[in-house]
């Protein structure tokens, strides 16, 4: 039993330690969101079994994963495991990743196509946030309900949220201000859109930042060629084309546009010469877009100046990306395929060894199972064996003590009660060489009036200690009768006889402890100090 207990406690070890490993790698990972979050994934693939932690270490994990993805930009449509942590926090108030938590739970459902519960938890998490004045997240949830308004083409609350947005972080106004410049533009209003467009310029030029500059020139001359201002648009670009080390070839193809809309062929040419250029630096890129813009402009440009529209370059470039994509397909199911085949044999040669590893740790279970059975009883044959050896020692003890006193009284009333001993019986019926001394050593001590081969009868044994022992068992009887048992009275008499603990438990064939257990029963019903002595407590005490 002990040895049950033992592998139950290191289980019980091994599972508290496992439980504190996961935790510190939760809280690595943790950490990991705010300075690398791409290393997320390989820091939660120490959790081994991810799909069996709970309670909080399944929040956290679940809530960790999806923020890597949505860091990341990756998709979260798998990430159902955000709507329990989200759960999990809300009912244990754990407003640490409360917020962070809408706004992942949100983002899972706007990658699920729903819509609806996407704008209900931003608008939650908006309201818990407002509640606790948290105005990083108050930021976020403004952002996000201004970007989702945008793909709905509802540009007036989105220009609302990013005006609240800049309440509250002025960092921010400059991007924001661009973006509500984007949305009245594609309301058709020109002068708002003019008027945020420039000011989002202007907080550039403030900031020295040259990339923004370059970027919000390069789109606002698009919207405004949208707008038919073509002369506007122009003077954008040049202004843009100022910044040499951002210019790019699609800058110049839409000059080029631009020049061909006011019949300004030798400035279209010239311009889209300079894309061309500025492409043969950029290659690697994916720029099929521009190669198409380029070809296209070519080709209508020749045709101003006389020649024949031919679109054939066109055609041969997108079939030849076609052509090159089909191949890259073909490639990567191919790669697919052999990933899954080695996928599942990875995954057969797994279970082969997880089903090798339970065997291996039944077949220990069940070796310490029956060693813990074997041990407990081989201990048990060896304590049955001390405590039958010390009874025939305690036996052996009494004889001789009974056999050299005959005549003290000290003795008389235990040689009466070894002539009624069932033991006598026993011994007679297994006839071993030691056996037959010890039946003639007994023999020897007989009251030949009484049968030595009957069992013990206290209703002879009563009046002999009340006749050697000044009526004790008279006494006992008369002041304990209502609190003492039948056993516990033969016991207090086998103790006034002077027998040891061994010797009684010769005369009753019980334990030693279970002596032991009646004389500590019989010391609790009459309130004996446990220094008393029961039979000095008796006599002081009876009526």
């Amino acid at each position: 039993m002990r040895n049950i207990l033992v592998w139950f406690i290191l289980l019980l070890l091994i599972s508290c330690n496992t439980r504190k490993q996961n935790t510190e790698i939760l809280s690595h990972a943790n950490n990991a969101t705010l300075t690398c979050p791409d290393s997320i994934p390989i820091i939660l693939t120490q959790i081994a079994n991810p799909e069996r932690i709970e309670s909080l270490e399944k929040a956290d994990y679940g809530r960790l994963i999806s923020a890597y993805h949505f860091l990341e930009g990756k998709a979260m449509a798998d990430d159902s495991l955000i709507l329990f942590s989200l759960q999990y926090y809300k009912t244990h108030n754990i407003t640490k990743y409360l917020h962070e938590t809408y706004l992942l739970a949100a983002m899972y459902y706007q990658w699920k196509e729903q819509p609806e519960k996407n704008h209900e938890l931003l608008n939650e998490g908006l309201s818990q946030s407002l509640k606790t004045h948290d105005s990083l997240n108050i930021i976020r949830f403004y952002y996000s309900l201004g970007q989702e308004q945008y793909k709905k083409k509802r540009y007036l609350p989105t220009i609302d949220y990013y005006k609240k947005v800049i309440s509250y972080d002025k960092k921010s106004e400059k991007d924001l201000t661009y973006e509500i410049g984007l949305a009245f533009a594609n309301m058709g209003q020109k002068d708002s859109t003019k008027y945020y467009i420039n000011k989002s310029i202007q907080l550039a030029y403030y900031q020295k930042d040259t990339t923004s500059v370059y970027h919000y020139l390069r789109n606002f001359a698009d919207i405004l060629y949208a707008q038919s201002d073509y002369d506007g648009a122009i003077t954008l670009l040049k202004q843009a084309a100022t910044y040499k080390n951002y210019e790019t070839s699609n800058l110049y193809t839409s000059l080029s546009s631009n020049y061909l809309v006011l019949h300004k062929n030798d400035l279209a040419r010239i311009s889209l010469e300079e894309a061309k250029k500025l492409l043969k630096k950029e290659s690697g890129q994916n720029l099929i877009t521009t190669y198409n813009s380029i070809m296209s402009l070519q080709a209508i440009i020749d045709y101003s100046a006389g020649k024949r529209f031919d679109q054939t370059a066109i055609g041969r470039f997108n079939d030849s990306i076609w052509n090159d994509n089909q191949r890259k397909n073909q490639l990567i199911e191919e790669k697919a395929r052999t990933k899954n085949q080695l996928a599942q044999q990875n995954l057969k040669l797994t279970i082969n060894a997880q089903r090798m590893q339970l065997f291996f740790v039944s077949a220990l279970f069940l070796l310490a199972l029956l060693g813990s059975f074997i041990y407990l009883y081989v201990r048990r044959k060896r304590r049955l064996l001390e405590e039958a050896e010390e009874r025939l020692e305690a036996l052996q003890t009494l004889l001789k003590k009974t056999t050299s006193n005959l005549g003290e009284k000290d003795f008389f009333f235990k040689k009466v009660l070894l002539q009624q001993l069932g033991l006598i019986r026993i011994v007679a019926t297994t006839p071993t060489a030691h056996n037959q001394e010890l039946l003639r050593k007994v023999s020897q001590i007989t009251n030949k009036e009484i049968p030595v081969d009957s069992l013990l009868m206290w209703e002879d044994l009563h009046s002999t200690i009340d006749s050697v022992y000044d009526n004790f068992y008279t006494r006992l009887l008369n002041t304990y009768r209502d609190i003492l048992i039948e056993r516990e009275i033969q016991l207090c008499c086998m103790l006034c006889a002077e027998f040891s603990t061994k010797e009684i438990s010769v005369v009753i064939q019980q334990s030693v402890r279970t002596i032991y257990q009646r004389k500590t029963t019989i010391r609790q019903k009459l309130n004996i100090p446990e220094k008393d002595d029961i039979v000095d407590f008796l006599w002081a005490h009876f009526c």
